[in-house]
């Protein structure tokens, strides 16, 4: 007598939600033991794909019938037992060897005698449907990514999957519960003033919990901070299987300024960890001209013993450590206040390079912001020429514009027709589905296109306001601001700064070509007097 395994299986991945489940194979499979009066030794039952080898119960059933404990498997359907030709080889091989005499599924039985040509088919269809599942899957997905929605069943903080969208509808909305707070967060973020934990502290203020009803980990905020979607666009794989951004269509709750600046702050608070004791403009900026290690800072405070002239370091003495003489009792000693940029030496310890003062630096770079710098009235007349410049380039421009607005209007054109020809039976369904694709790439393309010709004339635009903002009285702010002042000027104007034999060279920033446009203008029109007294 034969004695039979019961194997049902249910799969856990959402492509195989409507198999079906686990209690109604096993009603199936009663029906037809009592039906032919089979003789069952033990169930197994088992929720996981079978479209790779390595499932635990499936193979201790295997093991066992191998043992000798059974001889016969019976399934709701053959598909059950493999969706892989690994797993289905060895089925296939045991029932051609004996080790199973029988396998009997509510469709069909299959035996040691038959032509095993019919199994291999069946599980050869098995494995195809799965192949033919993972990549129309993942076609689909990659389709609706570029229309512009997230494909991710996990979407960050603020946004869910609309759970009642239509064929126009929105597919990613605004978290009522949560979208508000998390832009909240995002503002107090901006301002530089908080830490990633004090935004966390903040959201717990708040009520910001997730589905569960518990607060987020400090790690999921700082997904929150990196994750580009809440700027208007999503990472994605495209046909060649690499990570790309594509450009969403849900709302954005940030501009794509705020995100990066975001990014440099979290950045930059990492970096201070453990905090430094004095900020120093030009390190970070400068690189060794021999050996190409960088350039570090050193600050050095002394004061000269009133009572013996001996130099010391009152960071670390409060006391002369020559004679023992405290500096709170020394009558107006001299104090030394001065900083050093040196070679780190971190890739040659034998580089030669000396120290040089901060002062020294100073000078070099006021000398060339001498030749960059743009008095106020100069600069206000070079704004007003600077909008009428890029005023009169719109103008040809919109030309481009709208040219490519009505190429769009056609294409949106087509796609209403599309609905027309589907409702009046000209076209199918399939038909209907391959152009409607086709409309909506064609006018996302165009759209990119316009986005980008605006984009690259603003950008341009706002390139040289930027230039002329940092050009504005830069030597008088260089002189007389703070180090972060210093920095910020230098960074902008000066690049490549090396330092070799105790010289700065450096490269500087080529100012617009808009600026060199008005340099004619620039003479018959300002008076050098008029230059002067600005």
């Amino acid at each position: 007598m034969i004695k039979y395994f019961v194997y049902a299986r249910k799969s856990r991945d959402k492509a195989e939600e409507q198999v079906m489940s686990i209690n109604g194979q096993l009603d199936a499979i009663n029906n037809l033991a009592r039906k032919n009066g089979f003789v069952i030794a033990q169930i197994f039952k088992e929720e996981k794909s079978a479209k790779k080898p390595g499932r635990p119960i499936f193979n201790e059933m295997m093991e066992r019938i191998r043992a000798g404990e059974a001889n016969g498997i019976i399934c709701w359907k053959l598909n059950r037992l493999a969706r892989n030709p690994v797993d289905g080889g060895a089925i296939s091989w045991a029932l051609q060897t004996n080790i199973i005499q029988a396998i009997h599924s509510v469709e069909r039985t299959y035996l040691p005698t038959d032509n095993v040509l019919m199994m291999q088919i069946d599980f050869g269809i098995a494995t195809q449907f799965i192949k033919d599942l993972s990549s129309d899957t993942k076609r689909g997905l990659r389709d609706k990514a570029k229309l512009g929605w997230n494909p991710k069943a996990s979407l960050p903080m603020g946004y869910l999957h609309n759970p009642k969208k239509q064929l126009a509808d929105e597919q990613i909305i605004c978290d009522p519960e949560r979208y508000s707070i998390i832009k909240e967060l995002w503002k107090r973020m901006e301002t530089g003033a908080y830490s990633v934990l004090d935004i966390r502290r903040m959201a717990r203020v708040l009520g910001l919990v997730n589905k569960k009803g518990k607060e987020y980990s400090l790690n999921a905020f700082y997904l929150m901070f990196r994750n580009p979607m809440y700027y208007g666009k999503f990472y994605w794989k495209d046909e060649n299987g690499n990570s790309v951004l594509w450009e969403g269509k849900h709302k954005k709750m940030i501009d794509e300024v705020t995100f990066h600046k975001v990014q440099q702050l979290i950045c930059d608070r990492n970096q201070n960890k453990g905090a430094k004791s004095y900020f120093f403009p030009y390190r970070g900026l400068i690189s060794c001209g021999e050996c190409g290690g960088h350039v570090t800072a050193e600050r050095k405070i002394q004061a000269i013993c009133t009572k013996c002239s001996h130099k010391y370091s009152i960071r670390r003495n409060e006391v002369c450590p020559k004679c023992n003489t405290s500096l709170s009792s020394m009558n107006n000693p001299s104090i030394i206040d001065i900083t050093y940029y040196r070679c780190m030496k971190n890739r040659n310890q034998n580089c030669t390079q000396k120290t040089i003062n901060a002062n020294s630096i100073n000078q070099t770079i006021q000398s060339l912001l001498e030749n960059i710098s743009i008095p106020r009235k100069l600069h206000d007349w070079l704004m007003q020429r600077t909008d009428a410049y890029y005023n009169s380039r719109t103008t040809d421009q919109s030309l481009l514009i709208n040219s490519l607005k009505k190429k769009l209007a056609r294409e949106k054109q087509k796609l209403e027709n599309l609905i027309e020809l589907r409702v009046s039976g000209e076209i199918n369904k399939e038909e209907a589905e391959t152009l409607k694709l086709k409309y909506n790439l064609e006018i996302k393309a165009v759209e990119e296109e316009i986005f980008q010709k605006e984009k690259a004339q603003s950008i341009e635009k706002r390139n040289a306001e930027i230039y002329l903002k940092f050009a504005k009285n830069c030597v008088e702010r260089f002189k007389n601001g703070d180090d972060h002042e210093k920095k910020a000027i230098t960074a902008f104007f000066i690049s490549n700064l090396t330092l070799l034999d105790k010289t700065l060279y450096f490269s500087t920033k080529k100012a617009p070509e808009v600026l060199s446009l008005m340099q004619k203008t620039l003479l018959s029109e300002i008076s050098v007097s008029n230059l002067k007294s600005c």
